[in-house]
């Protein structure tokens, strides 16, 4: 049995967590400067994921999103595990402080890992707006027709307005459909964009991103101004929703 890093009165290797870090190819590169500077024998530093290893970390440009979920960057001394759900450096005291110290800690981050769940069903907030909005347009045609077959109601009249009930009642019932779909999208969006990054999250985990610090930056200048957009039509669009719905009862 091998324990990295123990020395021989030592049982149980060190662990120290990381944190919530957000790791770039250059990020990598400096771990792997650090490792190098501080491990006895620094040409012994493997880059392994689920399934193989890279040889230097610009390597993280070919890997599929699964295999970057997780990476152990080992050293003789000291094994870093960097992964969705977990951060932390496990063997020699001193090498697990540096890690955290000279490295870890200039890398941390807000943002949070995506939910792989929703994105590997193939979810879509859309799709499931317009299936609500196929099966709302659905039950108001079959209840307006089917008053049609109300023998309470004189055939006469109900023929004659059975057009025009169907036209009036459909655009009601879908505009509040509209509406109240575009609230539940709009809240679902601000909750994923804003509030789910700060709760129920694991107190380490790294997201590995095959990007240079300049590819980021710009990754996240175009993702911010993308969430203010879409922030700023969905309110547009609910506003005007309503404004017509209220203008229409007013003034009926």
């Amino acid at each position: 049995m091998h324990r990295r890093g123990l020395p021989p009165q030592q049982t149980e290797p060190t662990r120290v967590d990381l944190g919530r870090l957000l790791v770039s190819i250059d990020d990598l590169n400096a771990l792997m400067d650090v490792l190098k500077a501080e491990s006895q024998e620094s040409d012994q530093i493997e880059i392994e994921f689920d399934g193989g290893s890279i040889d230097v970390p610009e390597d993280l440009r070919s890997l599929s999103d699964a295999e970057l979920e997780r990476l152990t960057i080992k050293a003789v001394d000291v094994e870093v595990l960097l992964s969705s759900d977990r951060a932390v450096a496990i063997g020699d005291e001193n090498l697990c402080s540096a890690v955290y110290k000279l490295w870890a800690r200039a890398r941390r981050t807000r943002a949070a890992p995506e939910m792989r769940t929703r994105r590997d069903s193939g979810y879509s907030p859309i799709r499931s707006f317009l299936a609500i909005e196929v099966l709302v347009l659905f039950a108001t045609v079959v209840t307006v027709i089917g008053n049609y077959f109300d023998t309470s109601v004189p055939s006469g009249e109900v023929t004659r307005d059975l057009h025009r009930d169907l036209i009036s009642t459909t655009l009601n019932l879908v505009m509040g459909a509209t509406v109240a779909g575009l609230i539940i999208f709009a809240a679902r969006w601000l909750y994923k964009m804003y509030l789910q990054p700060t709760i129920s999250l694991p107190p380490s985990f790294a997201i590995i991103k095959p990007l240079s610090n300049d590819e980021l930056r710009k990754e996240v200048a175009t993702a911010s101004r993308y969430r203010l957009t879409t922030a700023i039509t969905i309110t547009g669009v609910v506003v005007a929703t309503a404004t017509a719905i209220v203008t229409k009862l007013v003034f009926k």
